[in-house]
């Protein structure tokens, strides 16, 4: 079948503290077909993160380069860090017919959207505003400066659910269920009859 559709360019972003990497790890398993695009950031590495597989960690210096060289695609400042995602993979692998998952922040989404309006963007998110900021603080990954920028960042965050074409919940201790759901959003994405190529050539 995939020689007769066009290749999805899957889209999930979501406010931080929201699980989009353990929901990833799910659905590596359930999904092996998919390319699972890896972004670019200066932040530092943080335990138990595996450099090309969590995030390509490089220097800002680095960074600059890529983006000058037009090789990101929606470079943004997140909470103070830089963050892009390498274009010439993803090009890579839907001109092969291979459909993309890209984890991305917010604004970087918002981009995304603008400049390809074809992706299947994906909005994960907790029940509450109230979980999502327990959760930030019991993962003890974050300066108080930084916890606290990503708590006011999360507010906008939020705001732009209603933006993106699908959203999921992930409640606690319910991972699979987050899972099982954005797995039904890929197969009915893949089911549909008419669907535009992504192009790049537009920014």
């Amino acid at each position: 079948m995939r020689q007769h559709r066009q290749a999805i360019l899957f889209i999930l972003s979501g406010p931080s503290g929201a699980g989009k990497d353990s929901v990833i790890l799910g659905l590596r398993a359930t999904h092996p077909d998919l390319h699972y695009a890896i972004t670019t950031t200066t932040r530092p590495q943080r335990p138990g993160e595996v450099e090309g597989v969590s995030y390509y960690f490089v220097s800002k210096h680095e960074y600059d380069r890529l983006a000058d060289h037009g090789e990101l695609l929606a470079p943004a400042n997140v909470h103070g860090h830089w963050y892009g995602a390498p274009l010439a993979p993803i090009r890579k692998a839907l001109g092969e017919g291979q459909d993309v998952l890209l984890k991305i922040d917010v604004q970087g989404a918002m981009q995304v959207r603008r400049r390809l309006p074809q992706s299947a963007c994906i909005f994960l998110t907790t029940p509450t505003f109230e979980d999502l900021v327990a959760r930030l603080v019991e993962r003890h990954t974050e300066s108080k400066e930084d916890l606290e920028r990503r708590i006011q960042d999360a507010h906008f965050e939020m705001a732009q659910m209603p933006q993106d074409d699908h959203c999921v919940i992930n409640r606690r201790d319910d991972l699979t269920a987050a899972v099982t759901g954005i797995s039904c959003i890929i197969s009915a994405e893949r089911l549909r009859i008419h669907r535009q190529p992504i192009s790049f050539d537009t920014r």
